[in-house]
């Protein structure tokens, strides 16, 4: 081949791959790329540009200029913006494998969970049709910090199930199977711990996910952090209160210097936290205190003006 005909077939390749690999962008992002490289941007008409209205704006760049965004582009999705990461936070991060039959009651337990600070992963919803959904599931698996299956019939036959554990297993995640319609455990994953969910609500699956984690050491750390994070953005009694039965659960000495000032720091910043009045560990004369004594005895902290 020429070397002009080489140089003709680098471009299109070039044009196209970086044409399919800015679609799968949020369009905001792809026009700050465009930008930087010195090309003309294209306003989005809806949350991503398709490739057929970036092929004349790559057309016209130079081929220095194509290849070498091309070679930006093939970067990992996760290295080139924030936006494509499936977790964000720094508490406690678990992936969902379930059956798209049971989505709405798995969804609600999500949102149980969410509320406590805990990010959850569930593929079914948190994948945008726009984006590689096959790298953003591997890139969720991969940091994740624990797997949950909802394990019921038909499970053991979904391809996607059986490979998303399969996947936790291989990466050393700790993995709750959770269990009804009378199924069994199966393969290396019953080798896990299990529970059964036959008529839970979504509140008490989720009771039993976080009880799961409280025990789990890879797990516990990242727990600690959602909870103190809820407390100290509580915005109400009840949500202090159910905080603070979860960390009873939880031995006081897995509470890390900085978590244990976090509390005591909201127990004075947020008044939610301050008036709350919390059950205390069972055999004490009296059942309930301020947030502020619970807290001393929890931890042998003192709050600051205590």
């Amino acid at each position: 081949m020429a070397s002009s005909d080489r140089r003709r077939a680098d471009r299109v390749a070039a044009i196209l791959e970086c044409a399919c690999r800015l679609e799968e962008l949020d369009g905001t992002v792809v026009q700050t790329v465009l930008a930087e490289y010195g090309l003309d941007t294209v306003t989005p008409t809806v949350d991503y540009i398709p490739h057929e209205r970036l092929i004349p704006v790559l057309r016209a760049a130079d081929t220095r200029t194509l290849l070498s965004l091309a070679n930006f582009l093939r970067r990992p999705r996760t290295l080139l913006l924030d936006e494509e990461l499936p977790f964000r936070g720094q508490g406690l991060r678990l992936f969902f494998s379930h059956l798209s039959r049971s989505h709405e009651f798995v969804e609600s337990v999500s949102a149980v969970l969410e509320d406590l600070s805990i990010e959850v992963l569930i593929a079914h919803q948190d994948i945008r049709p726009s984006r590689d959904w096959l790298a953003f599931l591997a890139n969720g698996l991969d940091q994740c910090d624990g797997l949950v299956a909802f394990v019921e019939t038909g499970f053991r036959e979904s391809e996607w199930c059986d490979q998303e554990v399969g996947w936790a297993l291989g990466r050393h995640r700790p993995i709750l199977s959770l269990f009804r319609e009378q199924t069994v455990p199966y393969g290396l994953a019953g080798r896990v711990q299990g529970l059964a969910f036959e008529n839970d609500a979504p509140s008490t699956v989720a009771e039993k996910i976080i009880s799961w984690a409280g025990t789990e050491e890879l797990l516990r750390h990242r727990l600690l952090e959602s909870l103190v994070q809820t407390l100290e953005n509580s915005p109400n009694f009840d949500t202090t209160r159910e905080v603070v039965k979860m960390l009873r659960e939880v031995p006081a000495t897995a509470l890390s210097t900085d978590l244990a000032d976090r509390l005591s720091t909201a127990a004075t910043s947020n008044p939610q936290v301050e008036k709350a009045v919390v059950p205390r560990h069972t055999g004490r004369r009296y059942p309930t205190v301020l947030f502020s004594t619970w807290l001393a005895e929890f931890t042998g902290h003192t709050t600051p003006d205590s």
